[in-house]
């Protein structure tokens, strides 16, 4: 019984998530070319960042709590891990900065008016 209700959960979520994709796609499709535009923007933008964070990413292997090394394999790991982490920094600090300048300009807006 839990299987069942487990899997139907996971059907629907994934169906809802496919859902809200494709009519986000339709209407951005409907909508103006402009907005298409930002899309890749943003979406060039993102790559970037991560792009930029995976190569600054360390590719360092640690010991286990076993003492024992870690395999080879598990450096893409480590680096996409990184990469991950810097990125995460990256847009936290981008978003701090979008926030005072927001708050600096709507100031200097209030005060000319």
């Amino acid at each position: 019984m839990i299987n069942i209700l487990l899997f139907t959960g996971y059907t629907i979520l994934i169906m809802s998530i496919i859902s809200s994709f494709v009519f986000e796609i339709i209407s951005l499709f409907r909508q103006r070319k402009n907005d298409l535009v930002k899309l890749f923007l943003s979406i060039g933008f993102i790559s970037i960042i991560f792009l930029t964070s995976y190569i600054l990413s360390s590719d360092e292997i640690f010991y286990s709590l076993k003492s024992s090394i870690l395999h080879d394999g598990e450096r893409i790991n480590s680096k996409l891990i990184g990469g991950g982490l810097i990125t995460t920094y990256c847009l936290i600090l981008l978003a701090f900065l979008v926030i005072v300048y927001t708050e600096i300009r709507r100031v200097i807006l209030c005060k000319l008016l």
